[in-house]
């Protein structure tokens, strides 16, 4: 007799942030430190990161000229729960990120935001893990691909060894499923920080 064979179950899609890893016994991560020492309520530091993060990403794809009325336009309409100073700390950075000529790959045309990734790995203690996850900003090259997750602590850290082993981790998830899609380039990772502004390289080992 024939009969079909039973399904595999598909493997439960991750987030990087918690993928297993060989010799963590699969205890959580925290996320990095943001206690600084600005007196901020917890819904008005993400209230303020998730419109740095929007203004990120649509704002490069308008006329130079014009980022600074629309920054303020969409910060009044999305931050009107925050007062007028907090407000134009928000303008004022992230306006302060797009000029610098350092970040200029990051937001020059062909780069690219909000970047889904989605990937499939065989590991040897936990059999097979998906991914899916969400690159904040992506940029390819003839010869490198850089890969940015935005971040808005504060204080940020200053050095790469002070960054929490969570946000390590998630771009770790990135780069090993990019050098697969890219096997040819080098795939670079990097942290930007909001509040400086300040890229942070974070080294390949």
């Amino acid at each position: 007799k024939r009969a079909p064979a039973p399904e595999r179950p598909a493997p439960a899609p991750l987030t990087p942030s918690s993928i297993p890893v060989e010799g963590d016994g699969g205890s959580g991560l925290a996320e990095q430190d943001p206690a600084a020492p600005l007196d901020r309520p917890d819904s008005s530091r993400f209230l303020r990161g998730n419109i740095i993060h929007a203004l990120l990403q649509y704002l490069p794809d308008a006329d130079a000229g014009l980022w600074e009325e629309k920054a303020r336009s969409f910060v009044a309409s999305r931050g009107s729960d925050l007062d007028e100073k907090r407000r134009e700390e928000i303008v004022a950075e992230t306006l302060a990120i797009l000029r610098r000529d350092d970040f200029a790959s990051l937001f020059a045309p062909g780069s690219q935001a909000e970047v889904p990734i989605v990937a499939r790995f065989e590991t040897s203690a936990h059999g097979t893990v998906d991914l899916n996850g969400m690159v904040d900003r992506l940029v390819v090259t003839n010869d490198e691909v850089l890969i940015v997750d935005y971040k808005t602590n504060r204080p940020p850290p200053e050095t790469p060894g002070e960054v929490a082993p969570l946000y390590i981790r998630q771009l770790a998830a990135y780069r090993a499923a990019l050098s697969r899609v890219f096997p040819e380039k080098r795939v670079r990772a990097a942290l930007l920080w909001t509040d400086k502004p300040h890229l942070m390289p974070i080294n390949d080992e």
